[in-house]
């Protein structure tokens, strides 16, 4: 804002600035739509409790054997209901003040953090699942949390790693960021294109443990937990140039505020479009 105000007095450079402002607009309001869960056929049911630790899934869990969950906090309700409705089996990371007390057979327990690189306490998801399973294993589930370091961990992931799982529930933090245009050319938009080669996202709930954010009045949350279901599970036909799914409605009947106190922080999906932008 200190920029536009000095560049409304010397004139020629407003011109210039407000172009580029508007440009950048422009690309945020498309990076927020690209974000829209689809319909790809699949019923979506609540995993793990009703507030915090629980997350919406497609039913779709035929042949899965194992969840992998960087990001406990002491909850394990996600975890535990996994075990007890599906037989799988979740390999929990956190560090060891974190773990809680009554795990049980089914949950393997590793102290550590996700990380880019395997050094000291951090581990990459690559090692972790090898370790834990060897190379042979596909058709897995990944619950991630881990406060803000999602975004390196999924820029150096390979495409490789991903393709073991089937579904994706992430929840991302700092989505405020994409305010820093060089933050949302340079992470934001890649980490998103590289999930969306494999994936679609199908449901979006905003956390509202933190507020949100506008542009143009368009409001989005600062936390928010994806769903992303691979492409090839998907109940629809569809063509390779267009995905021909519908959208689905926002916030999903299943969905619970985090804190039931404060207001929800994705009540309806923003009527984003580029007549608008």
């Amino acid at each position: 804002m200190g920029l536009f105000h000095i560049q409304v007095r010397i004139g020629g450079l407003s011109l210039a600035w407000v172009t580029t402002a508007s440009r950048l607009q422009r690309r945020q309001l498309r990076f927020l739509e690209s974000l829209k869960p689809l319909n790809n056929g699949h019923e979506l049911i609540k995993i793990g409790d009703d507030a915090d630790g629980g997350y919406l899934l497609p039913n779709d869990f035929d042949g899965i054997e194992y969840c992998f969950s960087p990001g406990c906090g002491g909850q394990w309700s996600f975890e535990r209901h996994l075990s007890e409705t599906f037989g799988i089996t979740s390999f929990i990371l956190d560090e060891p003040t974190s773990k809680p007390k009554d795990l049980d057979n089914k949950q393997v327990w590793r102290n550590g953090l996700l990380g880019s690189t395997n050094l000291g306490q951090y581990v990459t998801l690559d090692q972790w699942i090898c370790e834990s399973l060897g190379d042979c294993s596909n058709d897995l589930i990944l619950q991630m949390d881990i406060e803000m370091a999602e975004w390196e961990c999924l820029r150096n992931i390979s495409l490789q790693t991903l393709e073991k799982f089937r579904i994706l529930v992430i929840e991302f933090h700092g989505i405020e960021s994409i305010m820093d245009g060089k933050r949302l050319t340079s992470m934001i938009i890649p980490v998103f294109e590289k999930l969306a080669i494999l994936f679609d996202i199908v449901h979006v709930h905003g956390n509202n443990c933190c507020g949100t954010f506008a542009i143009q009045n368009h409001v989005f949350p600062k936390v928010a937990e994806f769903t992303f279901h691979n492409k090839n599970r998907r109940a629809f036909r569809t063509s390779s140039t267009f995905t021909g799914l519908e959208f689905r409605k926002v916030p999903h009947t299943l969905d619970h505020k985090t804190f039931l106190d404060r207001p929800d922080a994705l009540p309806h999906w923003p009527d984003i479009s580029d007549k608008k932008s």
